[in-house]
């Protein structure tokens, strides 16, 4: 709830914490989470963070967005 307080489109799935947002706002969204997971004392792998990306794969799932303007996911 309050990372959708900052505007951010995030989930849990198992050990991973999918985010969606446009690219412009890609930086700002991952300040956002870092600052907020810190503040709450979550431990987090850092050197497992993957930039944002079109396509991702979330323990076997593979999301591909790059079509999502058309419609389909």
């Amino acid at each position: 709830m309050l990372g959708l307080q900052l505007d951010v489109a995030w989930t849990n799935y198992y050990d991973d914490s999918p985010v969606v947002d446009f690219k412009v706002l890609a930086d700002h969204s991952s300040a956002a989470i870092r600052a907020l997971t810190s503040m709450l004392r979550f431990e987090c792998s850092l050197d497992k963070e993957l930039p944002f990306a079109e396509t991702v794969e979330m323990i076997g799932v593979m999301l591909d967005l790059q079509h999502a303007s058309t419609g389909t996911i």
